[in-house]
C-alpha cells in the first residue's frame, strides 16, 4: 500500500514513515534507512523520523550516524525522554560514560519513574567505577519493576565487587527465577526457541546421564524421550551447528523445558577466589584441555559450585535497555 501512494506521490511523508518502520520489521535496515532519510529530505522536523532512524543506524552499527540522530531528534524536542534514553545508550556503547549517566538523568530529571533509566544510569555508573551509586540506581529501578531482570543481575555483580556477597546471591537467585524459572515470561524469546541439531543431541545425552545416575529417572527419561521425537520430525539443515526456530507446537512438546535448568546439584561452598590471580587468560588451553564429556562436567558441578561468584569484566555482562519510537 505505502509503495502505490509513494509511485503517485513519492515525497508523501507519512507512507515513508511508515514503510521504514516495516523495512525495520523486516530487518531490512538498509531499505529502512533509506525510507527514513527520504522522509527526512522532504522534513527534516519531524522528531519521531530522527529517533526511528537512530535507532535502525544504532542496530545496524553506525554509532555515530545514530547519536547524530538522536542529537538533531533533541534539538526538535528537549523534552522527550526517548531520545535522551536511546542517546544514552549510544554514547555508553562508544566508551563515554560520564555522558552516558548525564543522559539517564536526564530522562529521570524528565520522568523518575522510568525503572529502565534508573537501570541504565546504574550501567554507566558501575563502569566509572562509581559502585555504590550504581547500587542506589539499581535498587531504584526495582523499587519500581520488582520483576526487571538486567537490574536485578545487574545489581548482583556490583553488591559482589562490593563484597556484599549474601545479598548478590539473593539478587543471582532472582534473575535466575525471573529469566529461566517456571513460568518466566520470556518463554517466547530467541534463546528459549533457537536451536540446532546438534544442541537437542546434547540435551538428550544429558537426561540420559541423569536418569541413568538416578536422579529423578523417570522425568529425565521422558523428557530424553520427548526432545527425540521432537528431534525425529525436524528437517533439519546439512550443518549440524545451524540454528532452526522450535514451533510453538515442538516447544509445547518439550514442556517448555527447552534451555531451561531442570537440575541443580547441591555442592560445597567454594570459599575464597575460585581462580587464581595469576592466570594468563591470554595464552589458551590445548585442545584436548577443552573437550570434556557431559558427565563429566556434572560431576564436577556437583563437587565444586552451589554458589560460586563468578565474576567477568563489566562490559561483557551489563546489559542495557533500548526504546524505540
Amino acid at each position: 500500500m505505502y509503495r502505490q501512494v509513494l509511485a503517485v506521490r513519492p515525497d508523501q511523508i507519512e507512507a515513508l514513515f511508515y514503510l521504514g518502520n516495516l523495512y525495520r520489521e523486516r530487518d531490512d535496515l538498509t531499505a529502512s534507512e533509506a525510507a527514513f532519510r527520504d522522509a527526512l529530505a522532504v522534513n527534516d522536523g519531524i522528531f519521531e523520523i530522527h529517533v526511528n532512524l537512530g535507532s535502525v543506524l544504532e542496530e545496524a552499527g553506525d554509532l555515530a550516524g545514530a547519536e547524530t540522530s538522536y542529537l538533531r531528534a533533541l534539538e526538535i524536542n528537549v523534552g522527550e525522554p526517548v531520545a535522551h534514553f536511546n542517546l544514552g545508550n549510544v554514547v555508553k556503547a562508544r566508551g563515554r560514560l560520564e555522558d552516558s549517566a548525564g543522559c539517564f538523568q536526564r530522562v529521570l530529571d524528565l520522568n523518575p519513574d522510568v525503572a529502565e533509566a534508573h537501570s541504565n544510569l546504574g550501567n554507566a555508573l558501575q563502569g566509572l567505577g562509581r559502585l555504590e551509586e550504581a547500587a542506589a540506581s539499581y535498587r531504584r529501578a526495582l523499587a519500581l519493576s520488582p520483576n526487571l531482570f538486567e537490574a536485578n543481575s545487574n545489581l548482583a555483580l556490583t553488591l559482589n565487587m562490593l563484597g556484599a556477597l549474601a545479598e548478590a546471591l539473593d539478587h543471582f537467585e532472582t534473575g535466575f527465577r525471573i529469566k529461566r524459572g517456571p513460568g518466566a515470561e520470556q518463554r517466547w524469546e530467541s534463546s528459549f526457541r533457537l536451536t540446532h541439531e546438534a544442541k537437542l543431541t546434547h540435551d538428550i545425552e544429558q537426561f540420559e546421564y541423569l536418569a541413568a545416575a538416578g536422579h529423578e529417572p523417570e522425568r529425565f527419561t521422558a523428557l530424553a524421550e520427548a526432545y527425540k521425537a521432537v528431534k525425529a520430525v525436524i528437517d533439519w539443515p546439512e550443518s549440524r551447528g545451524e540454528r532452526i526456530a522450535l514451533t510453538d507446537d515442538q516447544l509445547r512438546r518439550l514442556e517448555f523445558t527447552y534451555n531451561r535448568p531442570l537440575w541443580r546439584p547441591e555442592a560445597l561452598e567454594i570459599g575464597g577466589a575460585a581462580v587464581s590471580p595469576d592466570l594468563d587468560a591470554s595464552i589458551p588451553p590445548p585442545p584436548a584441555a577443552r573437550c570434556y564429556s557431559a558427565a563429566a562436567l556434572l560431576a564436577a558441578g556437583a563437587l565444586i559450585a552451589r554458589k560460586l561468584l563468578i565474576w567477568r569484566t563489566a562490559n561483557s555482562i551489563l546489559r542495557s535497555f533500548s526504546f524505540h519510537g
